[in-house]
Protein backbone atom coordinates (compact mmCIF):
# COMPACT_ATOMS: atom_id res chain seq x y z
CA UNK A 1 0.00 0.00 0.00
CA UNK A 2 1.27 3.51 -1.15
CA UNK A 3 2.60 5.11 1.85
CA UNK A 4 0.87 9.23 2.08
CA UNK A 5 2.54 12.33 2.14
CA UNK A 6 2.30 12.39 5.96
CA UNK A 7 4.26 9.27 6.18
CA UNK A 8 6.77 10.50 4.03
CA UNK A 9 7.08 13.87 5.68
CA UNK A 10 7.98 12.02 8.77
CA UNK A 11 10.64 9.67 7.13
CA UNK A 12 12.09 12.88 5.35
CA UNK A 13 12.15 14.73 9.47
CA UNK A 14 13.51 11.31 11.36
CA UNK A 15 16.00 10.94 8.70
CA UNK A 16 17.21 14.98 9.20
CA UNK A 17 17.66 14.58 12.88
CA UNK A 18 19.53 11.56 12.65
CA UNK A 19 21.76 13.03 10.68
CA UNK A 20 22.14 15.73 12.55
CA UNK A 21 22.61 14.18 15.56
CA UNK A 22 25.50 11.45 13.56
CA UNK A 23 27.16 14.33 11.81
CA UNK A 24 27.02 17.57 14.47
CA UNK A 25 25.55 16.93 17.16
CA UNK A 26 26.93 14.14 18.60
CA UNK A 27 30.55 14.35 17.47
CA UNK A 28 30.39 17.97 19.60
CA UNK A 29 29.34 16.10 22.98
CA UNK A 30 32.02 13.44 22.87
CA UNK A 31 34.98 15.97 22.38
CA UNK A 32 33.04 19.14 25.37
CA UNK A 33 32.72 16.11 27.32
CA UNK A 34 36.08 15.30 27.13
CA UNK A 35 37.39 18.50 27.91
CA UNK A 36 40.52 18.97 29.70
CA UNK A 37 40.15 21.24 33.75
CA UNK A 38 41.11 23.83 31.75
CA UNK A 39 38.25 24.22 29.95
CA UNK A 40 36.97 24.05 25.88
CA UNK A 41 38.99 25.44 23.69
CA UNK A 42 38.07 28.19 22.16
CA UNK A 43 36.71 26.76 18.40
CA UNK A 44 34.66 24.52 20.91
CA UNK A 45 33.21 27.53 22.67
CA UNK A 46 32.46 29.21 19.38
CA UNK A 47 30.51 25.79 18.21
CA UNK A 48 28.75 25.84 21.89
CA UNK A 49 27.74 29.22 20.89
CA UNK A 50 26.43 28.03 17.42
CA UNK A 51 24.84 25.18 18.57
CA UNK A 52 22.99 27.00 20.75
CA UNK A 53 21.28 29.30 19.09
CA UNK A 54 20.08 26.22 16.25
CA UNK A 55 18.01 25.01 19.17
CA UNK A 56 14.98 26.97 18.11
CA UNK A 57 14.68 24.22 15.15
CA UNK A 58 12.90 21.54 16.94
CA UNK A 59 14.74 19.27 14.70
CA UNK A 60 17.79 20.17 16.02
CA UNK A 61 16.42 19.94 19.97
CA UNK A 62 15.28 16.22 18.96
CA UNK A 63 18.66 15.26 18.22
CA UNK A 64 20.46 16.53 20.86
CA UNK A 65 17.76 14.48 23.17
CA UNK A 66 19.08 11.53 21.16
CA UNK A 67 22.91 12.08 21.20
CA UNK A 68 22.58 12.86 25.30
CA UNK A 69 20.05 9.48 25.78
CA UNK A 70 22.90 7.90 23.85
CA UNK A 71 26.14 9.44 25.75
CA UNK A 72 23.99 8.69 28.88
CA UNK A 73 22.68 4.96 28.09
CA UNK A 74 25.99 4.37 26.68
CA UNK A 75 28.24 4.81 29.46
CA UNK A 76 26.85 1.61 31.17
CA UNK A 77 26.36 -1.25 28.56
CA UNK A 78 23.64 -3.51 31.00
CA UNK A 79 21.35 -0.48 30.59
CA UNK A 80 18.51 -0.79 28.72
CA UNK A 81 17.00 2.20 26.30
CA UNK A 82 15.17 3.98 28.95
CA UNK A 83 16.98 7.04 30.52
CA UNK A 84 14.32 6.57 33.64
CA UNK A 85 16.35 3.84 35.26
CA UNK A 86 19.92 5.16 34.27
CA UNK A 87 22.45 6.05 36.26
CA UNK A 88 23.59 9.31 36.46
CA UNK A 89 27.05 10.56 34.96
CA UNK A 90 29.53 13.08 36.41
CA UNK A 91 31.35 15.46 33.71
CA UNK A 92 34.00 17.77 34.40
CA UNK A 93 33.42 21.21 35.39
CA UNK A 94 34.02 23.12 32.83
CA UNK A 95 32.41 20.71 30.42
CA UNK A 96 28.73 21.03 33.05
CA UNK A 97 28.75 24.97 31.89
CA UNK A 98 28.54 23.89 28.48
CA UNK A 99 26.09 21.38 29.14
CA UNK A 100 24.00 23.71 31.23
CA UNK A 101 24.22 26.77 28.76
CA UNK A 102 22.22 23.84 26.22
CA UNK A 103 19.79 22.73 28.36
CA UNK A 104 18.72 26.49 29.06
CA UNK A 105 18.12 27.32 25.39
CA UNK A 106 16.53 24.18 24.51
CA UNK A 107 14.61 24.40 27.63
CA UNK A 108 13.59 28.18 26.32
CA UNK A 109 12.69 27.00 23.08
CA UNK A 110 10.62 23.76 24.51
CA UNK A 111 8.44 26.46 26.70
CA UNK A 112 8.09 28.95 23.91
CA UNK A 113 6.67 26.05 21.38
CA UNK A 114 4.88 23.94 23.77
CA UNK A 115 7.23 21.29 22.73
CA UNK A 116 6.84 18.71 25.43
CA UNK A 117 8.27 15.97 23.92
CA UNK A 118 12.05 17.45 23.53
CA UNK A 119 10.79 19.09 27.58
CA UNK A 120 9.97 15.80 28.82
CA UNK A 121 13.48 13.71 27.89
CA UNK A 122 15.73 17.10 29.31
CA UNK A 123 13.58 17.29 32.29
CA UNK A 124 14.65 13.70 32.53
CA UNK A 125 18.04 14.27 31.96
CA UNK A 126 18.25 17.09 34.74
CA UNK A 127 18.83 14.12 37.14
CA UNK A 128 21.27 12.17 35.41
CA UNK A 129 24.18 14.57 34.59
CA UNK A 130 26.02 16.23 37.58
CA UNK A 131 29.85 17.43 38.43
CA UNK A 132 31.75 16.78 40.79
CA UNK A 133 32.52 20.76 41.61
CA UNK A 134 36.51 20.44 40.49
CA UNK A 135 37.44 19.73 44.16
CA UNK A 136 36.44 23.58 44.20
CA UNK A 137 32.49 23.82 44.47
CA UNK A 138 30.20 21.23 46.56
CA UNK A 139 29.03 18.20 43.85
CA UNK A 140 25.84 19.47 42.05
CA UNK A 141 23.31 18.42 39.96
CA UNK A 142 22.26 20.00 36.19
CA UNK A 143 18.67 20.00 37.70
CA UNK A 144 20.32 23.07 40.29
CA UNK A 145 20.93 24.67 37.54
CA UNK A 146 17.58 24.70 35.82
CA UNK A 147 15.24 24.41 38.71
CA UNK A 148 13.74 27.85 38.06
CA UNK A 149 12.87 27.69 34.42
CA UNK A 150 9.65 29.05 33.94
CA UNK A 151 8.52 25.69 31.73
CA UNK A 152 8.21 23.62 35.42
CA UNK A 153 5.32 26.18 36.36
CA UNK A 154 3.02 25.69 33.50
CA UNK A 155 0.27 22.98 34.38
CA UNK A 156 -0.23 22.47 30.64
CA UNK A 157 3.74 21.32 30.20
CA UNK A 158 3.27 18.42 33.23
CA UNK A 159 -0.27 17.51 31.67
CA UNK A 160 1.20 16.91 28.36
CA UNK A 161 4.19 15.07 29.68
CA UNK A 162 1.68 12.95 31.51
CA UNK A 163 0.03 12.31 28.31
CA UNK A 164 3.04 11.10 26.26
CA UNK A 165 4.03 8.62 28.99
CA UNK A 166 0.24 7.09 28.92
CA UNK A 167 0.74 7.08 25.39
CA UNK A 168 3.80 5.06 25.20
CA UNK A 169 2.62 2.97 27.32
CA UNK A 170 -0.04 1.96 25.55
CA UNK A 171 2.20 1.67 22.54
CA UNK A 172 3.97 -0.98 24.27
CA UNK A 173 1.29 -2.79 25.15
CA UNK A 174 0.09 -2.73 21.62
CA UNK A 175 3.67 -4.60 21.06
CA UNK A 176 3.53 -6.65 23.68
CA UNK A 177 0.03 -7.93 22.87
CA UNK A 178 1.20 -9.49 19.30
CA UNK A 179 3.48 -11.66 21.09
CA UNK A 180 0.68 -13.21 23.40
CA UNK A 181 -1.75 -15.90 22.22
CA UNK A 182 -4.72 -15.01 20.47
CA UNK A 183 -7.75 -14.12 22.79
CA UNK A 184 -5.18 -12.98 25.39
CA UNK A 185 -6.65 -10.27 27.39
CA UNK A 186 -5.08 -7.79 30.45
CA UNK A 187 -6.90 -6.94 33.44
CA UNK A 188 -4.60 -3.49 34.41
CA UNK A 189 -3.43 -0.93 32.30
CA UNK A 190 0.23 -0.22 31.45
CA UNK A 191 2.27 1.34 33.00
CA UNK A 192 6.54 2.44 32.22
CA UNK A 193 9.00 3.48 34.60
CA UNK A 194 8.48 6.88 33.65
CA UNK A 195 4.51 6.73 34.67
CA UNK A 196 5.83 5.04 38.25
CA UNK A 197 8.48 8.17 38.39
CA UNK A 198 6.37 10.86 37.21
CA UNK A 199 4.74 12.38 40.64
CA UNK A 200 8.57 12.28 41.85
CA UNK A 201 10.07 13.69 38.94
CA UNK A 202 7.49 16.69 39.38
CA UNK A 203 8.28 16.84 43.35
CA UNK A 204 12.05 17.21 42.55
CA UNK A 205 11.25 20.35 40.99
CA UNK A 206 9.67 21.50 44.16
CA UNK A 207 5.81 20.63 43.04
CA UNK A 208 4.50 19.83 46.43
CA UNK A 209 2.37 16.12 46.60
CA UNK A 210 -1.37 17.60 46.78
CA UNK A 211 -0.20 20.15 43.46
CA UNK A 212 0.60 17.01 41.83
CA UNK A 213 -1.97 14.99 42.94
CA UNK A 214 -4.79 17.07 41.49
CA UNK A 215 -2.79 17.58 38.41
CA UNK A 216 -2.75 13.96 37.74
CA UNK A 217 -6.42 13.75 38.41
CA UNK A 218 -7.26 16.80 36.10
CA UNK A 219 -5.25 15.27 33.23
CA UNK A 220 -6.81 11.57 33.37
CA UNK A 221 -10.14 12.67 33.35
CA UNK A 222 -9.44 15.40 30.82
CA UNK A 223 -8.22 12.29 28.73
CA UNK A 224 -10.88 10.10 30.04
CA UNK A 225 -12.43 9.27 26.71
CA UNK A 226 -8.90 8.14 25.02
CA UNK A 227 -8.32 5.96 28.24
CA UNK A 228 -11.59 4.17 28.61
CA UNK A 229 -12.38 3.15 32.10
CA UNK A 230 -8.39 2.80 33.12
CA UNK A 231 -8.46 6.59 34.69
CA UNK A 232 -9.10 5.38 38.48
CA UNK A 233 -6.71 2.21 37.72
CA UNK A 234 -3.92 4.78 36.65
CA UNK A 235 -4.38 7.44 39.33
CA UNK A 236 -3.65 4.74 41.80
CA UNK A 237 -1.02 3.49 40.01
CA UNK A 238 0.51 6.83 39.91
CA UNK A 239 0.30 8.38 43.10
CA UNK A 240 -0.03 5.26 45.45
CA UNK A 241 3.43 4.93 46.35
CA UNK A 242 3.72 8.91 47.08
CA UNK A 243 0.87 8.74 48.97
CA UNK A 244 2.31 6.29 50.94
CA UNK A 245 5.36 8.54 51.43
CA UNK A 246 4.14 11.36 52.13
CA UNK A 247 1.46 10.68 55.09
CA UNK A 248 2.80 12.17 58.31
CA UNK A 249 4.52 10.00 61.40
CA UNK A 250 1.56 8.84 63.61
CA UNK A 251 4.26 8.43 66.57
CA UNK A 252 3.30 10.89 69.52
CA UNK A 253 5.18 13.64 69.87
CA UNK A 254 6.56 14.49 73.78
CA UNK A 255 10.08 15.37 75.53
CA UNK A 256 12.94 14.16 73.36
CA UNK A 257 10.48 13.66 70.32
CA UNK A 258 13.01 15.25 67.03
CA UNK A 259 10.82 17.88 65.08
CA UNK A 260 10.17 17.06 61.71
CA UNK A 261 11.91 17.93 59.15
CA UNK A 262 11.53 21.68 57.87
CA UNK A 263 9.24 21.95 54.77
CA UNK A 264 10.63 24.78 53.85
CA UNK A 265 14.20 23.31 53.78
CA UNK A 266 15.98 23.57 50.01
CA UNK A 267 15.43 25.14 47.22
CA UNK A 268 11.80 27.24 46.96
CA UNK A 269 8.75 25.50 46.47
CA UNK A 270 6.99 25.79 43.19
CA UNK A 271 3.22 26.74 42.74
CA UNK A 272 1.82 25.94 39.27
CA UNK A 273 -0.18 28.43 37.07
CA UNK A 274 -3.59 29.11 37.89
CA UNK A 275 -5.98 26.83 36.02
CA UNK A 276 -9.87 26.95 36.00
CA UNK A 277 -11.83 24.38 38.68
CA UNK A 278 -12.88 21.62 37.67
CA UNK A 279 -16.93 20.38 38.41
CA UNK A 280 -16.76 18.21 41.88
CA UNK A 281 -19.00 16.44 40.78
CA UNK A 282 -17.01 15.11 37.65
CA UNK A 283 -15.78 11.39 37.34
CA UNK A 284 -13.18 9.66 35.00
CA UNK A 285 -14.68 9.64 31.84
CA UNK A 286 -16.13 13.37 32.48
CA UNK A 287 -13.72 16.12 30.45
CA UNK A 288 -12.79 19.17 33.00
CA UNK A 289 -12.74 22.55 31.51
CA UNK A 290 -9.19 22.95 30.05
CA UNK A 291 -7.11 25.19 32.38
CA UNK A 292 -5.14 28.40 31.30
CA UNK A 293 -3.18 27.20 28.67
CA UNK A 294 -0.01 29.90 28.00
CA UNK A 295 -0.97 32.12 31.17
CA UNK A 296 2.13 32.74 33.63
CA UNK A 297 3.57 31.09 36.54
CA UNK A 298 3.09 32.63 40.49
CA UNK A 299 5.81 30.00 40.75
CA UNK A 300 9.99 30.90 40.84
CA UNK A 301 10.31 33.13 37.71
CA UNK A 302 12.86 32.25 34.55
CA UNK A 303 16.16 30.59 34.96
CA UNK A 304 17.61 34.24 34.91
CA UNK A 305 15.84 34.84 38.35
CA UNK A 306 18.42 36.23 40.74
CA UNK A 307 20.86 33.56 42.17
CA UNK A 308 18.97 30.74 39.66
CA UNK A 309 22.03 30.24 37.34
CA UNK A 310 24.79 30.77 38.87
CA UNK A 311 24.32 29.29 42.37
CA UNK A 312 25.16 25.65 43.05
CA UNK A 313 23.26 23.64 45.01
CA UNK A 314 23.80 20.66 46.60
CA UNK A 315 22.59 17.38 45.95
CA UNK A 316 21.51 16.12 48.94
CA UNK A 317 19.25 19.42 49.24
CA UNK A 318 16.84 18.17 46.32
CA UNK A 319 17.06 14.39 48.14
CA UNK A 320 15.54 16.45 50.66
CA UNK A 321 13.05 18.42 47.88
CA UNK A 322 11.30 14.94 46.82
CA UNK A 323 9.14 14.82 50.02
CA UNK A 324 9.78 17.75 52.32
CA UNK A 325 8.84 20.62 50.00
CA UNK A 326 5.60 22.04 49.41
CA UNK A 327 3.07 22.71 52.40
CA UNK A 328 1.55 25.05 51.37
CA UNK A 329 -1.48 23.74 48.85
CA UNK A 330 -2.23 25.18 45.68
CA UNK A 331 -5.50 26.64 44.51
CA UNK A 332 -5.28 26.28 40.86
CA UNK A 333 -6.79 22.91 40.67
CA UNK A 334 -10.20 21.56 41.75
CA UNK A 335 -9.93 19.71 45.45
CA UNK A 336 -12.49 16.78 44.26
CA UNK A 337 -10.03 14.38 44.33
CA UNK A 338 -11.47 12.94 47.90
CA UNK A 339 -14.35 11.33 46.13
CA UNK A 340 -12.10 9.70 43.33
CA UNK A 341 -9.98 8.12 45.77
CA UNK A 342 -12.23 6.03 47.26
CA UNK A 343 -10.55 3.18 46.82
CA UNK A 344 -10.78 0.14 49.68
CA UNK A 345 -7.65 -1.60 50.61
CA UNK A 346 -8.70 -4.36 48.24
CA UNK A 347 -8.28 -2.42 45.15
CA UNK A 348 -5.07 -1.11 46.00
CA UNK A 349 -3.40 -4.06 46.43
CA UNK A 350 -4.83 -5.57 43.22
CA UNK A 351 -3.28 -2.28 41.66
CA UNK A 352 0.26 -2.49 43.63
CA UNK A 353 0.87 -5.89 41.77
CA UNK A 354 0.67 -4.08 37.87
CA UNK A 355 4.08 -2.60 38.83
CA UNK A 356 5.67 -5.97 39.24
CA UNK A 357 3.75 -7.60 36.76
CA UNK A 358 3.99 -5.05 33.82
CA UNK A 359 6.79 -5.93 31.13
CA UNK A 360 8.77 -2.58 30.87
CA UNK A 361 9.78 -0.95 27.60
CA UNK A 362 13.34 -2.32 27.09
CA UNK A 363 11.71 -5.84 26.89
CA UNK A 364 8.63 -4.87 24.67
CA UNK A 365 11.21 -3.36 22.41
CA UNK A 366 14.18 -5.69 22.32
Amino acid sequence: KEKGPQHKQQVEVQAAVKQLMNDEIQPFLKGLLASPTLGPSEAVKAQLEQMRQGLGDARRRAALCQALRQEILGRDSSQGPELDGAKAITVALAAFDGIVALFKSALDSCDEQNDAWCGRDLMVMTQLLRTDGGGVEKPVQLLSRVYNHALWNKVTFWEDALLLGLCEAHSAESVWRRKLPAGSQWSQPSMTAFLQRFVGYMMAFGISFDQGRNSVWATLRKHAPLLGGSSKAYATLLLQKYEEMTVPPTSPSGPGTPAPASATAGPAPRTLEQAETADPGNIPGDTPTDGGAGSEANGPGSDDAEGSSHQLMAEDSFEAVAFGLGTEFSQHLASDDQGNEAITSAERGEMQQVIDSQPSTSEVFD
